[in-house]
């Protein structure tokens, strides 16, 4: 399994990352979990998850989706 993270926006309630990144892709039936925290002086908190199939992503094809947080 590999992970990767995005940097931490601070105070704010509504964060817009726009970073990319690249992982290899051996089987296209496996599925990507995006996870959302709330970072605090106190920890992290899972906010939700999304699960994406990678077999959504046909030919490379860019995705704007909007996936809603489990």
């Amino acid at each position: 399994m590999e992970t990767q993270q995005t940097l931490i926006k601070k105070s704010t309630n509504n964060p817009a990352w726009n970073e990319n990144f690249k992982f290899p892709v051996r089987k296209k039936d496996l599925v990507l979990r995006i996870e959302v925290f709330d970072h605090t002086i106190m920890g992290s908190k899972l906010i939700g998850y999304v699960p994406i199939p990678l077999n959504s992503f046909i030919n490379q094809e860019k995705n704007t989706k909007w996936f809603e947080l489990h």
